[in-house]
């Protein structure tokens, strides 16, 4: 055997390489795609004033949730905003702390970053309620990548039998009822995501409030 073909890779080995090369540049090709369905759908506060209400707010809310950090002492919780102009034509935003994925219902329309922080932002209906969007499935796996581990998932429902008395005289029986227990803990303010609005007053001050 010629002594320069001891140094040449034999057929399975170049089809093993080529299929590895393949392979990376697959994954790379998604990573960077991923990476830029994220940018493209990525907005910053350049507003100081909301920048401040969206800071303290974070403060707050990690000040006095217990499920802040788990048993790992990471940080949990995401963050919705929905801007939306109420009935007297005021700005306003409704803003809730988030520890599972329920955002995973109705997709936001954009995402953001504040101190490390993940923000995803809504258009709302005059009365506040989220609009509804429709995200694409590269979105999604996109949202999912960048929020990770600071969400819970959610279990799936639960259902629960009680007994529920009828006392009417003429017809004393028991009924049974099927009921469905939605398992969410109360935070703040007496709502399960510390939800809090903020109104721009049209002579420039702002007033807060937290809805039962």
């Amino acid at each position: 055997m010629p002594l320069e073909n001891l140094f040449l890779p034999n057929l399975e080995t170049v089809i093993k390489m080529k299929k590895l090369f393949f392979i990376l540049f697959l994954s790379l090709f998604s990573s960077f795609a991923k990476a830029q369905c994220a940018e493209q759908n990525r907005i910053s506060i350049n507003d100081t004033i909301t920048r401040g209400i969206l800071h303290s707010y974070i403060g707050e809310s990690n000040k006095h949730l217990s499920l802040t950090y788990d048993k790992n002492n990471k940080k949990k919780g995401i963050y919705q905003i929905i801007t939306y102009m109420d009935e007297k034509g005021r700005k306003c935003l409704s803003v809730r702390t988030w520890i599972d994925d329920r955002y995973k219902d109705n997709p936001p329309s954009k995402w953001g970053y504040l101190m490390g922080d993940i923000l995803l932002y809504y258009d709302g209906e005059i009365d506040g309620t989220e609009r509804k969007n429709v995200a694409s499935a590269d979105f999604m796996d996109c949202l999912e990548i960048i929020i990770g581990d600071r969400v819970y998932p959610r279990p799936k429902p639960t259902l629960r039998f009680i007994e529920l008395k009828d006392y009417n005289i003429q017809n004393r029986r028991s009924n049974f009822w099927k009921v469905e227990i939605d398992r969410t803990k109360t935070m703040l303010n007496g709502n399960d995501s510390n939800n809090t609005i903020f109104i721009f007053e049209k002579n420039g001050t702002i007033t807060s409030y937290e809805p039962a």
